[in-house]
C-alpha cells in the first residue's frame, strides 16, 4: 500500500520530475507487495522542515533533498566534511557542511 500526499507541485520542474520519478518506483514495490509506505513531497509548502520527501515505513523514515541536477556524488566522510556533485558543494546547504550533518 502507498499513501502519497503532495500538498502543492514543486516550484523548479527539476525537482518534481524526481518527485514524480520517487512516486513512479514507490508505485512499483507497493504492486509487489512492499511495506506500507507514506510518501509526503514538497514539505517545505506546509512545514519547516528544510527537506523535499518524506518516506515513511514500519520501523524507517528517510528525508530526501532532492537536487535536481545529475552527477557524481563524492563524499569525505557521512558525518563530517562537504559534499560535491561533480566536484561542486551542493546547493542550498550553507547552514551545513552535508545534509547529514544538517539533520544530526
Amino acid at each position: 500500500m502507498l499513501i502519497s500526499v503532495l500538498p502543492v507541485p514543486f516550484g523548479d520542474a527539476g525537482r518534481q520530475r524526481q518527485y514524480e520519478a520517487v512516486l513512479a518506483t514507490l508505485q512499483a514495490e507497493a504492486e509487489a507487495d512492499a511495506p506500507a509506505t507514506v510518501l509526503l513531497g514538497n514539505l517545505g509548502a506546509f512545514s519547516p522542515i528544510a527537506a523535499d520527501i518524506l518516506i515513511v515505513r514500519p520501523a524507517a523514515l528517510a528525508l530526501v533533498l532532492l537536487t535536481p541536477h545529475d552527477g557524481h556524488l563524492t563524499m569525505s566522510a557521512l558525518i563530517h566534511g562537504p559534499w560535491q556533485l561533480d566536484g561542486q558543494p551542493l546547493p542550498g546547504r550553507a547552514e551545513a557542511d552535508n545534509p547529514f550533518a544538517q539533520y544530526q
